[in-house]
């Protein structure tokens, strides 16, 4: 991987033996290091796990927004970064925010964080990042809040666990979606967790929450939306890669999770000639993921409750979003 002036190789030992004096040959290159950080994250690792760090810039966020509204501004202890809505007014939408000029610099900052580090922030930065362009009062309110939140959970850290060979682990890829949940434009939210499991194996690969390119007409449309948007773009390109590296057959098929029991309903059954009333888009959509899932991965629904990816598609209550983001991604402090 290279990313600008650093490099990231991974392999085994004889492998690198070999690589790095034939890249020195070509590029010059600092004295070659053990993992440690890379992209501002750091990386402790032990044997079948490891801790990706990234609480020093977790405080150069927090420090950041408060050097522009204010070191006095009192940040409060928070369990979710979702702001309730009834201290939402709807007055308060029309009114310029006061930070409107500085808003995308912080967030810009805190999605960095959240690609690398911390998925349970990739909801609120994407519904405060749609609001760039019509900064307001509310906006202001719904990033002091994220920020609030931030601040209470800066020391926690994402810990990755392999502890299982290839043929015991899955690639399980958990899609959701809202219906309808952008104020200003009616569009729904994808939301997507992609992850490694095993028996004693958990590994996040990608996640994201991402509003959707047209507003669709039904939950079963927008999740449809939402499964082909994460089976095409992260699964079946990591499934290659996983296979290029372990070989053909040494990884089980691929796992979609989906709750929406009439969208696994459809994709199994398929495209048939009563559908003709779709419209080409959906039409070739629903033909295409029936049959990629039948030759290429396992569709399996999945009880709302274990959906992971609910959490990248809308504000959760306390009593969920502790469960859900915390439980099941595997996160916990780590000592100074």
């Amino acid at each position: 991987m290279v990313y600008v002036d650093d490099i990231l190789a991974s392999g085994p030992k004889h492998a690198q033996d070999q690589f790095w004096p034939a890249l020195r040959k070509e590029v010059q290159l600092d004295d070659v290091e053990e993992l440690s950080q890379f992209l501002g994250r750091f990386h402790h690792l032990s044997p079948g796990s490891c801790v990706l760090d990234m609480r020093d810039y977790s405080r150069e966020a927090v420090n950041l927004y408060l050097s522009i509204v204010g070191k006095s501004t009192k940040l409060r202890t928070v369990t979710t970064p979702f702001v309730s809505e009834g201290s939402l007014i709807d007055s308060d939408y029309q009114t310029t925010g006061e930070i409107s000029d500085k808003a995308s610099s912080i967030l810009m900052k805190i999605l960095w964080l959240t690609r690398l580090c911390r998925p349970d922030l990739s909801y609120p930065v994407c519904v405060l990042a749609g609001q760039v362009t019509c900064w307001s009062r509310n906006s202001d309110k719904m990033l002091f809040r994220l920020l609030c939140y931030l601040n209470s959970t800066v020391d926690l850290c994402m810990h990755l666990s392999v502890n299982d060979p290839p043929e015991q682990s899955t690639l399980d890829l958990f899609c959701d979606a809202d219906l309808g949940g952008c104020q200003w434009t009616a569009r729904s939210t994808s939301g997507l967790y992609l992850v490694i499991r095993g028996p004693q194996t958990f590994v996040p690969i990608a996640w994201h929450a991402r509003r959707q390119q047209h507003v669709a007409r039904s939950t079963a449309d927008a999740e449809l939306n939402s499964l082909a948007e994460g089976l095409h773009e992260e699964l079946i390109p990591a499934a290659m890669l996983l296979t290029k590296l372990l070989g053909v057959g040494c990884i089980p098929r691929p796992t979609i999770r989906e709750d929406n029991s009439a969208v696994v309903a459809a994709i199994r059954k398929g495209y048939s000639i009563k559908l003709r009333h779709l419209a080409r888009t959906p039409k070739l959509s629903l033909a295409s993921l029936s049959e990629t899932c039948k030759e290429f991965c396992d569709l399996v629904q999945t009880p709302t409750a274990e959906q992971l990816g609910d959490s990248f598609t809308k504000c959760l209550q306390p009593n969920k979003y502790d469960v859900s983001c915390l439980g099941l991604y595997l996160w916990s402090p780590v000592s100074s």
